[in-house]
């Protein structure tokens, strides 16, 4: 009877050594959680952003930013007439032109501002510039005005102006030579020009030479 009280009381005395040991594994368990979780709050848990802290948004300017406005640099070209008295060419007017502009669109501009100003509005053609012996060629082809549209009153003509007297026709001469060759032009540009009338070569006349390249370098 004895030897089976020690026996229980011993079962007793083991049970409650492994109690104490789970005990203490339970409390060493929840202690090492705790400091895992204060070193990396993150861990463990689902954090959210605070309701009053917004979304951060991109603006449209952020996407697209404003280009700065190009300001393309405009170069000006002068347009001669001749001194009726020394025979020497003058300027009287400048034309502003983008440089991307083509050689042959200049010449065009060129031409439309010599018809109006000083032509009477008669049609100045650039027909083509051509190649010849290694040169750039400009043609320049003067054309009447429709009769029909002008009314009953004949138009002046271009012979007005080419066979106008030794006065006359010089300046027609010094006009058309020295707008269209731009002689104190530097940079590409052409070589000389050939006026011809209605698509066909002038004669010589009494004060005009007729048709022949007048180059811009002599």
């Amino acid at each position: 009877m004895k030897k089976n009280k020690q026996l229980i009381n011993w079962s007793l005395l083991a049970v409650f050594i492994v109690v104490i040991g789970i005990g203490i594994a339970l409390i060493f368990t929840k202690y090492s959680d705790s400091g895992n979780q204060a070193q990396n709050p993150a861990i463990g848990s689902n954090q959210e952003k605070p309701a009053d802290e917004p979304e951060p948004t991109v603006s449209p300017e952020d996407t697209n930013p404003i280009q700065p406005e190009v300001i393309l640099e405009k170069e000006e070209l002068p347009l001669f007439t001749g001194d009726s008295d020394t025979y020497d060419k003058k300027q009287y007017e400048t034309i502003e032109i983008t440089p991307e502009t083509t050689i042959e669109d200049k010449l065009k501009l060129i031409a439309d501002h010599l018809s109006k100003t000083q032509f009477d509005g008669l049609p100045i053609e650039i027909q083509k510039i051509e190649t010849i012996d290694g040169k750039k060629i400009a043609i320049i082809n003067l054309q009447e005005k429709n009769a029909s549209a002008e009314g009953a009153q004949a138009p002046k003509n271009w012979m007005n102006y080419l066979n106008a007297g030794s006065t006359g026709s010089a300046i027609t001469l010094i006009t058309l030579e020295e707008s269209f060759l731009q002689k104190d032009l530097e940079g590409d540009w052409i070589d000389g020009i050939k006026i011809i009338h209605e698509g066909q070569a002038i004669e010589e006349m009494d004060h005009f030479p007729g048709t022949t390249i007048i180059y811009r370098a002599k």
